[in-house]
């Protein structure tokens, strides 16, 4: 196989200079220019390589390069005319040293056309949290073409050299995750705060009295300006309608038609507090003027998990089964507050806002408004039934119990060693069919292959509910195609 020889040998002078000028003085991967953190550097596009002869003697190694490239690269790689391809010009390419590094881990990869000299570039962001920064600095899809800027015939870079290293950014991004997850140290600490801090729930429930004694158009004008500075020193978040605020603080907002979402997140982080110990957010007001409805929360430390899945290793995702197996189970036990008069709701016995129950609306009816609450499950079942589909409908008799509503890896945070350290955004919640949880959670996710084997080691103790997602997925697939 090849192997680049250590560090990357610093190109002849000649080479640095020819694609210098032929470049533009520009980063083909980002098209910026130098600047004084991160200056432009000459670079291979293909390392050195060697070839074992034991390997090629018994064809291992053909064997492994052809299961990633085509006939004619693979010939290319190994034509003996190319042997002294690596000191070309048109292997070298001009990049920032920060695009370099990340080209070299395979976090960028170029899509290139058929014909002449144009090409894409698409990021690779497997493995996480943490992604280089130039990442963040490069448009998504940004297009290049690569031409001789100098107008002085100096050749441009090859393409099958470009389309070779390209083939080979996701297995260099698997490797280097796997080097990550070696690395990891498995110390663990576990702190329940609560316990620890029995005082502390207290002293909140007098600041919240205290302070919501305050007007509420003041406490909006104040949420607004944290929001502003939390802009300027956080950046904005994934969510675009999540704001991280000074002081380990978060802050949603969303229009006033959603006011009973925020009120029904309020309303169960209150009682997931009281009744069980799962990690999540503390709530500590709820307010709304004529337009937006925001809702102040702390912060909980972690990573989402769709950014840390691919770097934890297997005993990561047991020990996160584990912990939500036991999260879940004290979930469900949540008890219904006396006098509520409705089988399946909110947390508040009020309208259930869920994507996936939006989806099996009528047309005349409007995306985003709030269904029910149903004093039946046949009530709930009939919201769910599409017209084309009489006979596809779930059955009756499940019992009902506090759900999520929207469990999916963006809402679930690990710590550094991938353990659980918090489950938010519980707009969704409430109580629903045992096997809701369960189901959305594919409908969220359906592609993630080692999120779906981690949701069913989760929910496999509650039931066998496959029979409901085959119903669920018959629902869903008439949803997206024909609705």
């Amino acid at each position: 196989m090849f192997v680049r020889d250590g560090v990357c040998e610093a190109p002849d002078k000649n080479i640095v200079a020819s694609v210098t000028w032929r470049d533009g003085w520009k980063c083909c991967i980002t098209g910026m220019q130098a600047s004084y953190w991160d200056p432009l550097i000459v670079v291979p596009i293909l390392p050195r390589i060697k070839f074992a002869a034991a390997d090629m003697e018994t064809n291992s190694c053909r064997e492994m390069l052809e299961a990633f490239l085509a006939p004619r690269l693979m010939d290319r790689l190994l034509s003996d005319t190319e042997e002294d391809l690596y000191d070309r010009v048109e292997n070298h390419w001009l990049l920032r040293k920060s695009a370099a590094a990340a080209f070299a881990q395979g976090y960028f990869q170029l899509s290139l056309n058929r014909r002449g000299s144009r090409y894409e570039v698409l990021k690779n962001l497997r493995g996480g949290p943490y992604y280089p920064s130039v990442l963040d600095e490069v448009e998504d899809f940004r297009r290049g073409h690569f031409v001789d800027v100098s107008s002085t015939n100096i050749n441009i870079p090859r393409r099958w050299a470009l389309e070779i290293a390209s083939r080979f950014a996701t297995p260099r991004r698997w490797t280097y995750i796997a080097q990550q997850i070696a690395s990891k140290k498995r110390k663990r600490t576990y702190t329940v705060f609560p316990n620890l801090f029995p005082f502390f729930d207290t002293h909140v429930a007098i600041l919240k009295m205290v302070w919501r004694l305050v007007p509420g158009n003041i406490r909006i004008r104040i949420y607004r300006r944290l929001a502003s500075l939390g802009e300027d020193i956080y950046g904005f978040t994934d969510s675009f309608n999540v704001q991280q605020l000074p002081f380990g603080l978060y802050l949603k907002v969303v229009h006033s038609t959603r006011r009973e979402s925020l009120v029904n997140e309020y309303a169960t982080l209150g009682l997931l507090r009281r009744y069980t110990n799962v990690p999540v957010p503390r709530a500590l007001d709820v307010v709304s003027d004529s337009s937006y409805t925001y809702l102040l929360t702390t912060q909980v430390p972690g990573h989402r998990l769709d950014l840390c899945i691919d770097t934890m290793s297997d005993e990561d995702t047991a020990t996160l089964v584990s912990e939500l197996r036991r999260h879940m189970t004290a979930l469900r036990a949540v008890p219904r507050p006396r006098g509520r008069r409705h089988i399946i709701s909110n947390a508040t016995d009020g309208r259930c806002f869920d994507d996936r129950i939006n989806a099996a609306l009528n047309d005349d009816q409007v995306w985003g408004e709030f269904v029910g609450p149903f004093l039946s499950e046949n009530a709930f079942n009939n919201t769910l039934r599409c017209g084309a589909l009489p006979e596809v409908v779930q059955r009756s008799g499940h019992k009902v119990v506090f759900t999520h509503g929207d469990l999916n890896p963006s809402n679930i945070l690990v710590d550094e060693h991938g353990g659980l350290a918090g489950i938010v955004d519980w707009e969704s919640a409430g109580w629903l069919p045992e096997y809701w949880d369960y189901t959305k959670a594919y409908y969220a996710t359906r592609f993630h292959q080692r999120w779906l084997r981690m949701v069913d080691g989760v929910f496999d103790q509650f039931g066998d509910f496959r029979h409901e997602l085959e119903i669920e997925r018959q629902l869903w697939n008439y949803c997206f195609y024909y609705a």
